[in-house]
């Protein structure tokens, strides 16, 4: 096996051996462009509308530059960061989510990954509407096409880890050694001198995700984490319906030919530690062998139990 094939195989065994949050963002991204260009392929080969699908997709998961429209379909701040119109394009954005993902996520974890994917994401989706409403370039000339692409996010993650740490160094074809603190400099820098060529949108977006990364890694020094409101929402969320860790009381009654009918809980309250161990192991032994089994001092405990 070659160096180069050695190198593919350890990316795609790191990459699925551990299902955390940068795999799913990963798969989410990829089943999203995947089932797209299905459905292209088959309205290509039995020459359907495509132009039709296009519109649909545009004008109902890609984020519109008409603040209006944002307000009308308000889920699109959401979908249009899982979305890319081009291979190359999430090529690069799941290769470097990848690469400095896994370097956010063995030091901040990879709750504090999905807050700033969102976050960045969103932030990058505001200075996207701001820089439409106020830049001349742009407020004469609207897209007919919303904005796709997860660039904002995943490069509010890189900044992030850029700005934690700043020092830790990455290898790079044909450079070696750099520190991220360099690298983050120069992605910037690269959005910024492209803010005159085409996409001045896209790369508004790029500035305010790595604005808001910027900020989320020096709040989160000093010890304030600003997108734990992302982790919090889905919290709340997944908690809803689950079970309480207070066990139901559910009575009953046994019913013995030598013993008066007792009422009693599956968990009796008692206020002693020892004492509701005692009581727990009955309970096991009804369940295994019947009332009958427990001796006089064993019912007797149960009784005393069942009146408090």
């Amino acid at each position: 096996m070659n160096r180069y094939s050695s190198i593919n195989s350890n990316f795609v065994y790191n990459l699925f051996k551990n299902k955390g949050v940068i795999t799913k963002l990963i798969l989410v991204n990829v089943s999203i462009f995947v089932v797209i260009g299905l459905i292209e392929v088959i309205f290509t080969l039995f020459k359907l509308p495509i132009g039709v699908f296009h519109q649909y997709i545009t004008l109902n998961l890609s984020i519109s530059a008409i603040p209006s429209e944002v307000i009308v379909k308000p889920w699109t701040l959401i979908t249009y960061m899982f979305m890319h119109s081009r291979f190359f394009h999430i090529l690069v954005n799941m290769l470097m989510l990848y690469w400095f993902g896994r370097i956010f996520t063995d030091f901040l974890g990879n709750k504090k990954l999905f807050d700033v994917y969102i976050s960045g994401g969103l932030a990058g989706a505001l200075i996207y509407l701001i820089a439409y409403q106020t830049i001349p370039l742009l407020s004469d000339n609207y897209p007919l096409l919303g904005m796709v692409g997860a660039s904002a996010s995943v490069i509010a993650i890189i900044i992030a880890t850029a700005t934690y740490f700043p020092n830790y160094s990455v290898f790079l074809l044909f450079f070696g050694q750099v520190k991220l603190k360099y690298l983050a400099i120069v992605l910037v820098v690269i959005d910024v001198l492209s803010l005159k060529d085409g996409n001045t949108g896209g790369h508004f977006a790029h500035l305010g995700g790595a604005l808001f990364g910027f900020i989320y890694a020096y709040q989160l020094k000093k010890g304030i984490d600003i997108g734990k409101w992302v982790s919090g929402i889905i919290d709340f969320f997944t908690s809803i319906g689950k079970k309480t860790d207070r066990p139901r009381k559910v009575k009953f009654k046994v019913v013995s030919d030598n013993e008066p009918t007792v009422k009693y809980t599956t968990k009796p309250s008692v206020k002693n530690d020892e004492e509701q161990v005692k009581i727990d192991k009955i309970l096991d032994k009804i369940a295994k062998s019947g009332y009958d089994s427990l001796s006089t001092v064993e019912k007797d405990l149960l009784f005393n139990a069942s009146k408090k």
